[in-house]
Order: structure tokens, then sequence, then C-alpha cells
């Protein structure tokens, strides 16, 4: 048999047009006995993108511009998502992925997003243990699937609009006279504004740079 499972992992910022983002890590293995137990062929399998409600999104390419299904030195998978394709996204290696056994495989299936994704929630859900297609490689048979949860998903992507650049205004405090030497002296506050709205990614202020003039300039 084949054994699936998810690693769990918080939900993740991303703002849209991000390339390379991780959206479902698994993990394959096919338990048994060396040099008894035949490997495994794994043919296909099925993800879905879904919202905050589990509710399937019937069009995926308003978000994902590719998708990929990739393991540590290999990419499996690498198709472009067009305004036909439904809620199922089919996922064919080819070749076959090959699971010898007692050898645990991990898949990461990555996505890019398009430029003009909208803000939204999304994860993405394995299908169900009877669409993954796998076989002995020895007897071609049909092998059965068990996930290690009843639903393998990965983290929510919280899918953003690039921040706005920020809005800053100043009060000038520094008295007209102070004394040499003194310390402490309020010259300026600074109010920063960030003008995005909701599903606008955070901004961060990293450096100020803040000039010192006199009365001549």
């Amino acid at each position: 048999s084949l054994r699936v499972a998810s690693t769990d992992s918080p939900a993740r910022r991303v703002p849209a047009g991000r390339r390379g983002v991780e959206a479902l890590t698994l993990s394959l293995e096919n338990p048994g006995v060396a040099s008894l137990t035949s490997e495994i062929r794994v043919g296909a399998l099925q993800v879905s993108l879904r919202d905050t409600n589990g509710v399937a999104l019937t069009e995926p390419a308003r978000w994902i511009e590719r998708i990929r299904l990739r393991s540590f030195l290999q990419t499996h998978v690498d198709r472009p998502l067009h305004e036909g394709d439904g809620a199922i996204l089919l996922l064919e290696p080819s070749p076959q992925i090959s699971l010898p056994v007692n050898a645990p495989l991990a898949l990461m299936v990555e996505v890019d997003l398009r430029e003009d994704a909208p803000p939204s929630a999304l994860q993405l859900v394995l299908g169900e243990p009877s669409t993954m297609t796998a076989i002995d490689a020895n007897t071609r048979h049909p092998v059965p699937v068990h996930y290690g949860e009843p639903v393998l998903s990965g983290p929510f992507l919280l899918v953003e609009e690039p921040a706005p650049a920020p809005l800053l205004s100043g009060v000038d405090l520094l008295p007209p006279v102070v004394g040499a030497g003194r310390s402490d002296v309020q010259a300026l506050r600074l109010v920063i504004h960030h003008p995005g709205a909701g599903g606008t990614a955070r901004a961060r202020l990293d450096s100020l740079r803040i000039l010192a003039r006199d009365e001549l300039r």
C-alpha cells in the first residue's frame, strides 16, 4: 500500500505575482519488506484550490499562473493554468514517480501566482485517495492508497496586493534656541501612514535618513 501524509505549516502572506510558492508538501512511503515488496509507481494525483470555507474554486487560473510538482532533485510536472481549467487540477508525472520500499519521498506542489491575483485566502488540497493513481511496478495492479489524515492540505496562502509607498508627515519640535551640550532635545515627530486598503501587504520601514540644516539652507 501507499501511505501519504502532509506537512503542517502556518498560514503565510504572499504578494500577488510571487513565483515558486510552496502550496502543499507531501510525504509518500511504500512500507514493506526489503527484497520482497515491489516498487510503487505513482502516475497521477489531483489537487484543488479552496477558500476559507473549504469550497473548491472553479476558476483557479484567476490566482495561479503555473503549477509544479517536484521532489528534491527533480521536477515531475510543470504546466500553466488556463481559463478552461476547472476546480480539479490533474497532475500527471512523466515519467511516473518510483517509490522503492521503505524510502519516503517528499513531494512539493509549487505555484506561480498571477500578477493580478485578487486578494484572497487560499489553500491547496489533495484529492481523495481514490483519485491518486498508484500501481505495483511488477504486476501493474493498482495499489491501495492510505492518507495519514482525512484531508491533506497545505497552508493557507494570504494573497495580498503590493504595499503602496508609505506617507510621512512631520512636526518640527526643535526650539529656536538650545543651549550647547544639552541632551534629550526633541527635534522632530514623524507620523508614518500606510495608505493601502484591506488585502494590501504590510509595509516595513528599514531605514530613515534625517538631515540637519542651519537657517541658511
